[in-house]
Protein backbone atom coordinates (compact mmCIF):
# COMPACT_ATOMS: atom_id res chain seq x y z
CA UNK A 1 0.00 0.00 0.00
CA UNK A 2 0.71 3.55 -0.44
CA UNK A 3 -0.29 6.71 1.12
CA UNK A 4 -2.02 9.20 -1.64
CA UNK A 5 -3.76 12.62 -2.10
CA UNK A 6 -6.26 13.21 -4.31
CA UNK A 7 -5.08 16.46 -6.28
CA UNK A 8 -8.63 17.91 -6.74
CA UNK A 9 -10.02 17.75 -2.80
CA UNK A 10 -6.78 16.83 -1.02
CA UNK A 11 -7.85 14.02 0.35
CA UNK A 12 -5.57 11.60 1.83
CA UNK A 13 -5.52 7.93 1.08
CA UNK A 14 -4.13 4.41 0.83
CA UNK A 15 -4.05 2.54 -2.45
CA UNK A 16 -2.27 -0.45 -3.96
CA UNK A 17 0.98 0.25 -5.25
CA UNK A 18 -0.13 -1.33 -8.64
CA UNK A 19 -2.91 0.86 -9.17
CA UNK A 20 -2.27 2.92 -11.77
CA UNK A 21 -5.81 5.35 -12.28
CA UNK A 22 -8.58 5.30 -9.56
CA UNK A 23 -11.31 7.54 -8.38
CA UNK A 24 -11.06 9.48 -5.16
CA UNK A 25 -13.26 8.10 -2.22
CA UNK A 26 -14.07 11.45 -1.64
CA UNK A 27 -14.73 13.26 -4.58
CA UNK A 28 -15.00 10.69 -7.54
CA UNK A 29 -12.48 12.28 -8.97
CA UNK A 30 -9.57 10.84 -11.14
CA UNK A 31 -6.30 9.95 -9.96
CA UNK A 32 -3.24 9.00 -12.13
CA UNK A 33 -0.88 7.18 -9.90
CA UNK A 34 1.99 6.71 -13.35
CA UNK A 35 5.79 7.63 -12.98
CA UNK A 36 7.49 9.63 -15.36
CA UNK A 37 10.75 10.55 -16.77
CA UNK A 38 11.08 13.58 -18.15
CA UNK A 39 14.12 14.07 -20.79
CA UNK A 40 15.32 16.43 -23.23
CA UNK A 41 13.77 20.02 -23.42
CA UNK A 42 9.61 20.19 -22.71
CA UNK A 43 6.80 22.06 -21.91
CA UNK A 44 4.35 20.34 -19.80
CA UNK A 45 1.32 19.81 -17.94
CA UNK A 46 1.52 16.74 -15.84
CA UNK A 47 -0.88 15.88 -12.91
CA UNK A 48 0.25 12.28 -11.14
CA UNK A 49 0.55 11.38 -7.59
CA UNK A 50 3.35 8.98 -8.63
CA UNK A 51 6.67 9.85 -9.03
CA UNK A 52 8.51 12.48 -11.33
CA UNK A 53 11.98 12.30 -12.41
CA UNK A 54 13.83 15.03 -14.21
CA UNK A 55 17.16 13.55 -15.86
CA UNK A 56 20.23 15.49 -15.77
CA UNK A 57 20.35 17.38 -18.64
CA UNK A 58 16.41 17.92 -19.40
CA UNK A 59 15.34 21.35 -19.66
CA UNK A 60 11.41 21.05 -18.89
CA UNK A 61 8.98 24.41 -18.54
CA UNK A 62 5.67 24.04 -17.47
CA UNK A 63 3.40 22.84 -14.39
CA UNK A 64 3.42 19.64 -12.59
CA UNK A 65 1.45 18.13 -10.37
CA UNK A 66 3.24 14.62 -8.49
CA UNK A 67 3.32 12.35 -5.15
CA UNK A 68 7.15 13.10 -5.47
CA UNK A 69 9.89 14.76 -7.56
CA UNK A 70 13.01 14.56 -8.11
CA UNK A 71 15.31 16.84 -10.53
CA UNK A 72 18.84 16.09 -11.73
CA UNK A 73 18.03 18.91 -14.59
CA UNK A 74 16.55 22.24 -14.91
CA UNK A 75 13.03 22.65 -13.92
CA UNK A 76 10.74 26.04 -14.13
CA UNK A 77 7.42 25.98 -13.41
CA UNK A 78 4.43 25.36 -11.08
CA UNK A 79 5.05 22.59 -8.92
CA UNK A 80 2.43 20.89 -6.71
CA UNK A 81 3.93 18.12 -4.85
CA UNK A 82 1.98 15.89 -2.33
CA UNK A 83 5.27 14.65 -1.15
CA UNK A 84 9.19 15.21 -0.95
CA UNK A 85 10.88 17.72 -3.53
CA UNK A 86 14.57 16.35 -4.10
CA UNK A 87 16.94 18.47 -5.87
CA UNK A 88 20.57 17.30 -6.58
CA UNK A 89 23.50 18.78 -7.11
CA UNK A 90 23.37 20.00 -10.14
CA UNK A 91 19.94 20.53 -10.62
CA UNK A 92 17.87 24.22 -11.37
CA UNK A 93 14.95 24.79 -10.39
CA UNK A 94 12.69 27.83 -10.45
CA UNK A 95 9.05 28.76 -10.68
CA UNK A 96 6.37 28.56 -7.68
CA UNK A 97 6.29 25.83 -5.29
CA UNK A 98 3.91 23.79 -2.52
CA UNK A 99 5.73 21.13 -1.60
CA UNK A 100 5.43 18.81 1.79
CA UNK A 101 9.11 18.22 2.14
CA UNK A 102 12.44 19.48 0.54
CA UNK A 103 15.73 18.25 0.12
CA UNK A 104 18.15 20.27 -1.24
CA UNK A 105 21.89 18.81 -1.93
CA UNK A 106 24.81 21.04 -1.14
CA UNK A 107 25.46 22.82 -5.06
CA UNK A 108 21.68 22.96 -6.38
CA UNK A 109 20.47 25.99 -7.40
CA UNK A 110 16.90 27.00 -6.11
CA UNK A 111 14.80 30.38 -7.57
CA UNK A 112 11.37 29.54 -6.55
CA UNK A 113 8.56 31.21 -3.62
CA UNK A 114 7.64 28.30 -1.81
CA UNK A 115 5.40 26.98 1.03
CA UNK A 116 6.64 23.80 2.34
CA UNK A 117 3.78 22.35 4.79
CA UNK A 118 3.04 18.73 5.73
CA UNK A 119 -0.80 19.43 4.11
CA UNK A 120 -0.44 20.31 0.94
CA UNK A 121 -3.04 23.30 -0.65
CA UNK A 122 -5.60 21.90 -3.26
CA UNK A 123 -4.56 21.90 -6.55
CA UNK A 124 -6.13 24.44 -9.05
Amino acid sequence: MRRVHCPACGHRFEVSRRAIVLRCPQCTGPVRLEDYTLRDQQEVELSTMGDVHVIAGATINGSVICGRLLNDGTLDGQLNIAGELELTPQSVTSGHITACSLHVRPGATLRARMTISPMPKKSA
